[in-house]
C-alpha cells in the first residue's frame, strides 16, 4: 500500500519509469547483532553474490547508508523492526530523496499502528 505522498512523488519523478537492477543491491542483515541464526542463513546468502554490497551483523553508519541508498537500485533490510534505526528514521530518507526500491523483512516492517483518528500508519506507508 502506497501513501498518497509517496504515490505523488513517484508520479512526479522518473522513478516510476525505472526498473530495478538486481545487480545493484544493498543489504543490511541483523543490524542489532542479536539474530545469529538469521545472520548465518540470510547473511550468507547475500554475501555469496559478489556484486551486492552490504552489512551483516553490524550497524552501518547512517550517513554512509544514506549515501549508498542513493547509489543502489534495491535496498533489502532483514532484522528487527523496520530498518528505520539504520538510516536515522524514514523521514530522513524522504528528505534526502532516496530513490532505491526497498524490501523490508523485519518483525515490524509490515505492522500498521491505528491511532483512531487517521488511517493506520507504519513503515510500509512511507
Amino acid at each position: 500500500m502506497l501513501s498518497v505522498r509517496h504515490a505523488e512523488f513517484l508520479l512526479r519523478s522518473e522513478i516510476s519509469s525505472r526498473s530495478a537492477d538486481i545487480s545493484n543491491l544493498l543489504y543490511v542483515v541483523d543490524s542489532q547483532v542479536n539474530l545469529a541464526s538469521s545472520a548465518k542463513t540470510v547473511g550468507t546468502f547475500f554475501n555469496s553474490v559478489p556484486a551486492w554490497d552490504g552489512y551483516t551483523s553490524v550497524s552501518p553508519p547512517s550517513s554512509e547508508l544514506i549515501t549508498k541508498l542513493n547509489e543502489k537500485s534495491i535496498y533489502v533490510f532483514a532484522g528487527h523492526g523496520s530498518g528505520s534505526d539504520c538510516v536515522g528514521g524514514w523521514g530522513r530518507v524522504l528528505r534526502k530523496g532516496v530513490t532505491s526500491m526497498m524490501h523490508l523483512i523485519g518483525c515490524a516492517s509490515g505492522r500498521l499502528r491505528d491511532h483512531g483518528r487517521t488511517e493506520p500508519r507504519g513503515a510500509i506507508n512511507k
